[in-house]
């Protein structure tokens, strides 16, 4: 997870973090965000062949017969000065996107 971290950084992301669950030691989650919706579309836009490769690698540790879940949430300042979630994604100060994995 490491070249992954490095990926999301190299490419905007402000902070990164990966967890894992004390209820459940083989849910992992990692979270990183970036400046705006359009920063993080920017990211997807960005990624090379190599990137693409790290992030297989990383879903690899997926535990057979589990899911991969992405969610998107987008900063609560930013929905409430566009008054609109819709609008939000334009605000800066928001895309954060959490990928949950289970490791091996």
């Amino acid at each position: 997870m490491a070249a992954v971290e490095i990926i999301r950084r190299r490419d905007g992301a402000a902070r990164w973090g990966l967890f894992r669950d004390a209820a459940d030691i083989e849910r992992v989650l990692e979270t990183f965000v970036v400046a705006s919706w359009d920063e993080h579309m920017r990211q997807h836009e960005r990624a090379t062949v190599a990137d693409r490769v790290e992030e297989e690698r990383a879903l690899e540790l997926t535990v057979p017969g589990s899911t991969t879940e992405v969610s998107h949430f987008i900063a609560a300042r930013a929905i409430l000065r566009h008054n609109a979630p819709a609008d939000a994604g334009n605000a800066s100060g928001g895309g954060h996107e959490t990928v949950e994995r289970a490791e091996e």
